[in-house]
């Protein structure tokens, strides 16, 4: 059995569009889970108009917040499989579902993921995908190619979302997961992102030295477990800087000295790059 497992706060109308493509599904085998952050009764409201033993509400009376409301709603869950659904996100297919249980059945492995289309569309080659697995997962941290929670579904295994971070939360738990188990890639867009107006990565991701300081927790996580080779945690690291110069500007907590020789690294070869460009101008 699938758990579709929504995590949801204030908004009703997008929970009603979800839950209509659930229940419009031609796989049947699954429970809906929704755990309610809400002030007032609208998603209830909604909750209530299904008059369908398969869906189960709980209300949550104090918000519990990204991403424990997450964990919430899967502690409440009863199939094998879990299935995070964001209350703005639905399916694209009434197959979709059945699409994903049987490419987990038919390639015996742990969690699945598709592209994913309309807000922060996600559709990577095969071959991309292929470069971030094994040994360079953790380069999720610096490019999120598996994408949202909401295209994704794996066995229930006993591993939780960080409640210590909400911009990485996703990938920080992709790479935990994805360590130890199988991971299959689904090339066909089944699910649809969309966007609230009260939607938390829009709020997080203006925040540059909280996203710079998450990075810096989830990439620490990394750097203390003995998985993970140093040196490509270097790489991810120098990745990550060439793309977010600010990032060295932002006073990050818990900088390795690897990682501040990498800064200085950085700054030293930008510094000899004007250098020669100046050399150059005289010649």
């Amino acid at each position: 059995m699938v758990s579709i497992c929504i995590p949801t706060y204030q908004s009703p109308t997008t929970l009603e569009r979800l839950l209509k493509s659930i229940f419009a599904q031609t796989y049947t085998n699954y429970e809906v889970i929704v755990s309610d952050d809400s002030m007032d009764n609208g998603v209830q409201s909604v909750v209530d108009n299904y008059k369908d033993k398969r869906l189960k509400y709980i209300h949550n009376p104090s918000p519990l917040g990204t991403p424990e409301n997450w964990n919430n709603a899967v502690h409440h869950a009863s199939g094998e499989y879990i299935k995070i659904m964001h209350h703005d996100d639905w399916f694209v297919t009434n197959d979709a579902l059945a699409i994903m249980v049987e490419e987990m059945e038919s390639s015996n492995t742990d969690f699945v993921f598709c592209q994913s289309a309309g807000e922060g569309a996600n559709e990577p080659s095969e071959k991309r995908i292929s470069s971030f697995m094994g040994e360079c997962l953790p380069f999720l941290l610096y490019g999120n190619v598996i994408g949202a929670p909401s295209a994704t579904m794996y066995k229930r295994m006993d591993i939780e979302y960080d409640a210590n971070i909400k911009y990485y939360v996703d990938v920080d738990f992709y790479i935990r997961y994805l360590k130890h188990h199988k991971g299959k890639y689904i090339p066909r867009k089944l699910i649809q992102i969309g966007t609230t107006p009260v939607r938390v990565t829009d709020a997080v991701v203006k925040n540059r030295e909280l996203i710079y300081n998450e990075f810096q927790y989830a990439f620490m996580k990394l750097w203390n477990d003995n998985q993970w080779s140093h040196s490509t945690l270097k790489d991810v690291f120098r990745s990550f800087i060439e793309d977010n110069p600010d990032f060295r500007i932002y006073k990050i907590k818990g900088m390795t000295i690897a990682q501040e020789y990498i800064i200085l690294q950085q700054h030293l070869q930008s510094k000899y790059r004007d250098l020669k460009r100046i050399v150059k101008r005289y010649i």
